[in-house]
């Protein structure tokens, strides 16, 4: 699992969540610099993009839990050899 944090060209973080094993991984943390509701802006293994198609929550919740610098925490499920690009949701 990789995971890191990069802009959206309009001050916005996006985390992008790389899970590079055959597995789905579950409670998967993730810190993050905003609290609150991150959406998924686009999945690897969505089916238009010639994944598997699982489904997975349209966002998460962060919880309080110091991670990796970070204050907030997301707890994702990652598909197997995907990528998840999740924004804090307006």
């Amino acid at each position: 699992i990789l995971s890191f944090l990069r802009s959206d060209g309009k001050g916005d973080d996006v985390a992008v969540v790389l899970n590079n094993t055959p597995v789905v991984r579950t409670d998967v943390m993730v810190g993050v610099p905003e609290v609150g509701e991150w959406e998924v802006i686009a999945s690897s293994d969505d089916a238009r993009f010639g994944g598997a198609g699982h489904e997975h929550p349209e966002a998460y919740t962060t919880t309080s839990h110091r991670h990796n610098d970070f204050a907030q925490s997301l707890w994702l499920t990652l598909p197997a050899l995907s990528i998840t690009f999740l924004r804090r949701a307006r």
